[in-house]
């Protein structure tokens, strides 16, 4: 953060998402739904422990890409998930953002704003590596296209991919150096 305005931007949006945790409680409570009371919170806790772990990767850049990327109000929502130990990331963090940026920004390009669209981004630590999946799930257009580009921007190092009107899915791994 470079500046106060930063800082409080940042703290603005991280309450107003907690807000919006707690009014689903308060609403589920109203409506004594404690079954979905247990859900939301399982949720947030799930979310919390993700963002922790993505924050201790050593990868500055791309944690706070993802941290706030859904704040800009994208054409479809991301969500993250950290699988295995922490471990520093910090010899692959340009490589890393490179890719993540590039495929989301085919993703906001290729989506239709006609069906919810979403991407989940895994990040499976084993000790010598990382493979990071990206599952978008929506609507895609132009597919032709998407996928040139996105072998461009993958440049033959995806383990596994797959792309249809509603799905794209793909892994990269990445050697720690």
């Amino acid at each position: 953060m470079t500046s106060k305005k930063d800082m409080l931007d940042v703290l603005r949006h991280s309450r107003h998402d907690w807000l919006n945790v707690i009014q689903l409680i308060k609403g589920y409570l109203a409506l004594e739904r404690y079954d979905r009371i247990e859900e939301v919170l399982e949720i947030a806790i799930q979310q919390a422990l993700n963002e922790s772990k993505l924050s201790n990767l050593s990868i500055p850049n791309v944690s706070c890409y993802l941290l706030t990327f859904n704040w800009l109000q994208p054409p479809y929502t991301l969500e993250f998930e950290v699988m295995g130990e922490v471990t520093d990331l910090q010899s692959i963090e340009q490589e890393l953002e490179s890719l993540v940026r590039a495929a989301a920004d085919l993703f906001k390009a290729h989506c239709s704003l006609e069906r919810e669209n979403h991407l989940l981004l895994t990040f499976q630590l084993f000790p010598d590596f990382l493979r990071l999946t990206f599952d978008f799930q929506g609507k895609l257009c132009r597919l032709e296209e998407l996928e040139t580009a996105l072998k461009h921007v993958l440049q033959k190092r995806e383990d596994s991919f797959e792309l249809r009107e509603e799905e794209c899915v793909f892994s990269v791994c990445f050697e720690k150096k």
